[in-house]
């Protein structure tokens, strides 16, 4: 791995840095809140919120809120932007 910043190593290299970190973080943080609100939402409606006082099993079920968030921020960031121009 480079000794470079993580959106900076996986960002297209005509994108802006500051534009990626924004994709980034915004994708992050909409995708890991959806993903937690569901989720506790299903440990709530089944009743197993005692499942969650186990650290093992909150380290799990964090673990599984931020995933799916880290793996679709990265997929944003490599998606070049494509620049909007006006309309001919």
């Amino acid at each position: 791995m480079t000794d470079r910043p993580y959106v900076r190593a996986i960002k297209p290299h005509t994108e802006h840095t500051l534009g990626s970190y924004l994709v980034f973080l915004s994708v992050f943080g909409v995708v890991s809140a959806l993903v937690y609100s569901v989720g506790f939402g299903v440990v709530a409606v089944l009743g197993w919120e005692y499942l969650l006082f186990n650290w093992a099993l909150a380290i799990i079920f964090i673990a599984g809120v931020f995933m799916p968030a880290f793996l679709g921020a990265t997929a944003a960031v490599r998606v070049p932007i494509m620049p909007q121009g006006i309309p001919e």
